[in-house]
């Protein structure tokens, strides 16, 4: 059934997931200039940097955070085989770690080859949350199967 509380939790997900996609991740401050890093761009605050100081697009960061937001809302419609959503739940899972693995490398690399301070910003803890989201829906998933098949064992 769609109705399930699990449903509810890897929507949640979903949602942090998206909000966060589109939100600055952090700050990147230095001598050539302000850096807001998002998950899609790089954006300039201020205008000191020369054309070689650009950063470049950070694609790890980018396609772990689209599958973030892809795999807990498509897992929602797959209800009636709680087995691929408990594989699609733990490769969210695996996805939401590497996503904070690359960006903690990647801004700690742009931070030394900039020679800026990295801030991260409050927005980098939705990823977190819709983390423990989908923990909380697999945890849920995982009981559903051990009801059927508790069930299926009394006939």
């Amino acid at each position: 059934m769609i109705q399930r509380i699990q449903s509810v939790y890897l929507l949640l997900a979903g949602v942090l997931s998206a909000i966060a996609f589109f939100t600055p991740l952090a700050y990147l401050t230095g001598t050539a200039g302000t850096w807001e890093m998002y998950t899609t761009a790089f954006t300039q605050a201020t205008a000191t940097a020369t054309a070689g100081d650009v950063p470049s697009l950070p694609w790890g960061i980018l396609l772990l955070s689209l599958i973030c937001v892809i795999i807990p809302v498509f897992c929602i419609f797959k209800y009636n085989n709680r087995k691929l959503q408990m594989t699609l739940c733990t490769l969210s899972i695996v996805a939401y770690i590497l996503y904070y693995a690359a960006y903690i490398a990647y801004g700690f690399t742009l931070s030394r080859e900039l020679t800026a301070s990295f801030t991260p910003t409050l927005y980098i803890v939705l990823p977190f949350f819709a983390l423990l989201s989908v923990i909380l829906a697999r945890k849920a998933i995982k009981s559903d199967e051990e009801k059927v098949r508790a069930a299926d064992r009394i006939r």
